[in-house]
């Protein structure tokens, strides 16, 4: 049986359709889309507010987390690194964690997979 991963990425919510898109070219048609605030390396910015200036802290971003078959792993990433990417600070990370068990909530079967 094929390890299973959870790849998880934060992307700027204008990069979704064409995160979405490779990912259902690939075949992976189960997708969790999350809103999100945080901030990274952009920290936060100045932002004029009824005429006087105020830090933002917190920028919205999207949260993409799909499942997928250890091998899947790599075109995955390349394909979500490729559609998110615009070349500036804040385009995002992607993470990739081990699935180590599923339970399906209508049944209560469970599949436990071997890191």
């Amino acid at each position: 049986m094929a390890q299973m991963r959870t790849i998880t990425a934060f992307i700027r919510p204008q990069q979704c359709d064409q995160v979405k898109l490779v990912l259902v070219q690939l075949g992976i048609i189960d997708i969790t889309l999350s809103d999100v605030k945080g901030f990274g390396r952009q920290q936060g910015s100045l932002q004029q507010y009824r005429g006087s200036d105020a830090e933002i802290r917190l920028h919205r971003k999207l949260k993409v987390e799909v499942k997928v078959d250890e091998e899947m792993v790599a075109p995955v990433v390349e394909k979500i690194t490729f559609a998110a990417r615009t070349g500036q600070v804040g385009d995002g990370k992607i993470f990739v964690s081990p699935l180590q068990k599923v339970v399906q909530v209508r049944t209560g079967e469970e599949r436990v997979e071997l890191a």
